[in-house]
């Protein structure tokens, strides 16, 4: 039997990807936040109609917006400090 490890693949084929994960089970679930939390920037969950998973889904991606949005703000804040750090010198 054959054990992969993270050097064993390359992230980058498929970052910047569709990657459709089918289901947000707990497989689902944890293969998508993997797959995410690993760079791939391009993630779809496909659930059939009245899928009780869909609020969960739904949850996670409100909750991946909010994050992004802060992190844009913060680098920001960060480049407008930088800026008068630079002009006061």
């Amino acid at each position: 039997m054959r054990v992969y490890y993270d050097r064993d693949c390359d992230i980058n084929l498929i970052k910047d990807t569709k990657v459709a994960i089918l289901g947000y089970g707990s497989q689902g679930h944890a293969h998508a936040l993997n797959l995410r939390d690993s760079g791939a920037k391009n993630l779809v969950v496909a659930l059939r109609e009245g899928s009780a998973s869909a609020k969960k889904a739904e949850a996670e991606a409100k909750r991946k917006a909010e994050l992004e949005a802060k992190k844009r703000e913060e680098s920001r804040l960060a480049a407008i400090a930088k800026a008068k750090a630079t002009l006061t010198k």
